[in-house]
């Protein structure tokens, strides 16, 4: 007998109708949504660098991060290692097509994040000399990426796919692809 074709509610993401870690899935196992969220401290170490106006005008917030310091000195200080572990992230869990599907994206969606880092890191220079342009472009870096992380991070508890990062998420989308 002929199948029906499946109907998705209107809006609905395609991956969430197959169960592979879309919205709202509570039965993704705790040990997944981990695996998920662990690759999001790529581009929260890389922005620390961006926090540095916020963490001496609002010690606060410093000390919320302070945690993560002694991890960037060991992250940074070890000759290629932050390259080393972009390289591992990419070619042992983003592109391993025996992993769930949720922890790809996830993994893909952090080095879409970071590699975005990019951009302001090359222009970190011209805005040095100029406390007033630097400041505030720092800063906004900071709260981007600091934003896009607690995002992905919330979503993930909850069981949902974290893909409404704008830009970041079609790209990492555009690279797992739907399975």
């Amino acid at each position: 007998a002929p199948v029906a074709p499946s109907r998705r509610p209107s809006g609905a993401h395609p991956v969430a109708m197959r169960g592979g870690g879309g919205r709202g899935n509570d039965s993704t196992p705790p040990a997944q949504r981990l695996a998920s969220m662990a690759p999001y401290f790529l581009p929260l170490l890389d922005s620390l660098r961006f926090g540095r106006y916020l963490f001496a005008r609002v010690p606060p917030v410093a000390q919320l991060f302070s945690p993560l310091f002694p991890v960037l000195q060991v992250y940074r200080g070890i000759p290629f290692l932050a390259f080393g572990v972009f390289l591992a992230l990419y070619g042992l869990v983003a592109r391993n097509q025996s992993l769930p599907r949720n922890v790809r994206f996830n993994a893909q969606q952090a080095i879409t994040l970071d590699i975005a880092l990019i951009f302001p890191q090359l222009l970190e220079g011209l805005f040095r000399t100029d406390p007033a342009v630097g400041e505030p472009v720092s800063n906004a870096v900071f709260y981007a990426v600091v934003g896009a992380v607690v995002y992905s991070w919330v979503k993930l508890a909850m069981g949902e796919d974290p893909d409404g990062i704008p830009v970041i998420s079609q790209a990492a989308q555009s690279q797992v692809g739907p399975f």
